[in-house]
């Protein structure tokens, strides 16, 4: 698939089948998140694959922003400390929700859940902190894309309020 089709195709996704996703998939996802960016080559993130369904449900009890049933949770950790982090997080996260695009997948990033008891049921260490919660699976429902903003109103040539292309 060619990249701007797959980031025209992505959606967040909050409507999902039972289908499991299986073992080579969850891989390659994780393969995409370790071939992002990261400031100095660092890659100090960390990744949580959940799918045992009794851990999905406590997770989505303490994730208001987490809808439907994913049948794959990948759980990001790093160190809000080091600014940098947060950028190459949403890197990794991106690469994920590509590659879940490419696989057929769907998938919705979620920040909105109680940190501290999600952190705790995940065993996720003291300094390091839960950045991102990423809520994966195949889409039972896809949504219609949201609309978005002209080009030329968030785009500018040479210094900012140039009009784009000018």
């Amino acid at each position: 698939m060619d990249v701007m089709d797959a980031i025209l195709k992505r959606r967040s996704t909050r409507s999902f089948t039972n289908k499991p996703v299986p073992n080579e998939v969850v891989e390659r996802l994780l393969e995409a998140a370790r071939w992002a960016p990261s400031g100095g080559n660092r890659q100090n993130w960390r990744f949580i694959e959940i799918r045992n369904p009794r851990r999905l449900d406590m997770i989505k009890m303490f994730s208001a922003g987490l809808k439907g049933d994913p049948t794959l949770i990948i759980a990001i950790c790093g160190k809000i400390s080091e600014p940098m982090n947060l950028l190459d997080i949403g890197m990794a996260s991106e690469n994920i929700m590509l590659e879940a695009v490419e696989l057929g997948l769907g998938s919705c990033a979620i920040v909105s859940y109680s940190e501290g008891p999600v952190k705790q049921f995940l065993g996720v260490p003291d300094d390091l902190e839960l950045i991102l919660v990423l809520s994966i699976g195949y889409p039972d429902k896809i949504p219609k894309p949201r609309p978005k903003k002209p080009l030329n109103e968030i785009a500018f040539s040479e210094k900012f309020g140039e009009e784009f292309g000018s």
